[in-house]
């Protein structure tokens, strides 16, 4: 599943998942074999325009399922809309190159590192849109959006796996 993706996003656009506009990502535990997609690359490569994140990583999990990441990296404060747009724009995108299989269960654990405060929506529209504003649609699922800080220890494998 995974060489599929690979071929068809192209190797030009792979890459290895690095730290970038001052937040650092630390690989230790990170899953493998993985793919990671370089979005800033990816997304001209194959014509596509629009809000988009940095990295999209898939990987296959232990009970097979495969796992799609769309990942975004924010040195300081976050705004909870932008990056929403940014990590849905990046799912959007890795749906076109997703194998449509039906004995394949697929996953989307959209991730948002960030180095300060994750500004969310104000309070009353929070609550009218609180299921819909915090989850990226991915193939006709609703994923919530997971964080994790800049510069930690164990950063990406501590956010892929944290609990909800």
């Amino acid at each position: 599943m995974l060489e599929h993706i690979r071929k068809a996003i192209g190797s030009e656009n792979l890459t290895p998942l690095r730290s970038r506009a001052g937040c650092r990502v630390d690989m230790t535990g990170a899953p493998s074999p993985r793919v990671v997609v370089d979005v800033d690359v990816a997304f001209p490569a194959h014509g596509v325009a629009g809000q988009k994140c940095d990295y999209i990583l898939f990987y296959v999990d232990a009970a097979q399922n495969l796992v799609v990441v769309p990942i975004e990296l924010k040195r300081g404060s976050v705004n909870i809309s932008q990056a929403l747009s940014q990590l849905q724009g990046g799912a959007d995108f890795a749906a076109r190159f997703v194998p449509a299989r039906r004995n394949c269960h697929i996953i989307c654990r959209p991730l948002l590192f960030h180095g300060g405060r994750v500004h969310h929506l104000k309070q009353k529209r929070k609550r009218r849109n609180e299921r819909s504003r915090a989850t990226v649609r991915f193939r006709g699922g609703d994923f919530h959006i997971k964080t994790a800080r800049c510069g930690r220890t164990r950063n990406l494998a501590n956010g892929l796996f944290a609990e909800s």
